[in-house]
């Protein structure tokens, strides 16, 4: 398992909360963990839920949105 870092977003706007630490298999797992719910990682900005990377890495980031 992987350490990630996860920052929430509700309708494409930020929470304003600094992202949060999670272990976890996969980054989708990780932002699923974290956001609560079922995510996909394609989707449209306004329907973004997570921004995720792995702990030392921040310029691998992947987006997951809330599916259709």
């Amino acid at each position: 398992m992987a350490i990630f870092k996860v920052r929430c977003f509700n309708d494409g706007q930020w929470d304003q909360v600094e992202p949060r630490e999670v272990e976890a298999a996969n980054a989708k797992e990780a932002a699923e963990r974290v956001c609560g719910i079922p995510l996909a990682e394609g989707g449209v900005m306004g329907r973004l839920r997570a921004e995720v990377y792995p702990q030392y890495e921040a310029g691998k980031k992947k987006l997951f949105y809330v599916p259709h």
